[in-house]
């Protein structure tokens, strides 16, 4: 006459950590005749995937007809880190002539500019479980701004260190 034994335990981790929950776990099952212990085991691994922060920069935000422009595109912080970059202009046209990645960077290099190709250019970075993408705009004129990166920062932490750019770019009226 066989036995039969059902049972189930589940443990819940709300807000996944990388440091603290990543790792092996393994399911223990202890099963007693009253006199044998038998114990079966299973280890599953956890691992923890994080999005990359994609920063975007214009060498010139404001180009002319004729200029060369040069968009740069950043991942960080990513994990796994190996990524993939894609551009894209006006949000659909993929962009592959002028295009030059390496590790962590590419760089999309817009030579001899037309009027046609001012408008949006998208960086999207894929590190095999997620994508995530940042826009800059390539307008035309002669003006002159600033800009702080990041954008918008990540929360700071009491104690933590935070790195604000200021940075201008322009062209002068002649």
């Amino acid at each position: 006459d066989t036995n039969l034994f059902e049972g189930s335990v589940s443990h819940d981790i709300a807000n996944v950590n990388r440091s603290t929950d990543e790792g092996n776990y393994t399911c223990l099952v202890s099963i007693s005749n009253g006199t044998d212990v038998v114990e079966y085991s299973k280890e599953t691994a956890v691992i923890v995937y994080i999005r990359p922060t994609v920063s975007l920069m214009a060498d010139m935000p404001f180009a002319s007809v004729g200029d060369t422009v040069t968009l740069t595109c950043t991942a960080v912080g990513g994990v796994p880190n190996t990524y993939s970059f894609t551009w894209r202009f006006n949000s659909s046209q993929i962009i592959t002539e002028g295009v030059v990645t390496n590790g962590s960077t590419s760089v999309l290099t817009l030579t001899n500019f037309e009027f046609e190709s001012f408008g949006s250019y998208e960086c999207e970075v894929n590190n095999t479980f997620s994508v995530a993408n940042n826009t800059i705009s390539v307008l035309e004129g002669e003006q002159t701004v600033a800009f702080i990166s990041p954008a918008i920062p990540d929360p700071v932490v009491f104690g933590q260190s935070i790195n604000l750019s200021c940075s201008s770019f322009g062209r002068p009226p002649y």
